[in-house]
């Protein structure tokens, strides 16, 4: 009966024991999670920035090839009607000869 009743408190106390340690455990893990999910929210912060300075960018790179390409559409509308022009001239030329 004593043997019996010390074998009972060994695992008593081996179970509290055990408990105890998988608390530890699970309280580890918990804070790795915390600190896991902390991490995942900067990197999502990180990442929004990196998209607002992105699409700053490409605004900035869109106005100017808008620029080039209007300026290269201004040259081109000017040399065609310069080149109209001077056919509507010298077609003018060539009825005022007649």
């Amino acid at each position: 009966m004593i043997i019996g009743r010390f074998q009972s408190r060994l695992r008593d106390a081996f179970d509290l024991w055990k408990k105890g340690k998988g608390h530890k455990e699970i309280t580890m893990q918990n804070m790795t999670m915390m600190e896991m999910t902390e991490e995942g929210s900067n990197l999502a912060a990180a990442v929004d920035s990196l998209d607002k300075e992105v699409k700053i960018e490409k605004a900035k790179v869109d106005r100017c090839a808008r620029s080039s390409l209007n300026r290269g559409t201004r040259i081109m509308e000017k040399r065609y009607l310069k080149q109209y022009m001077d056919k509507w001239a010298e077609v003018n030329r060539s009825y005022k000869n007649q």
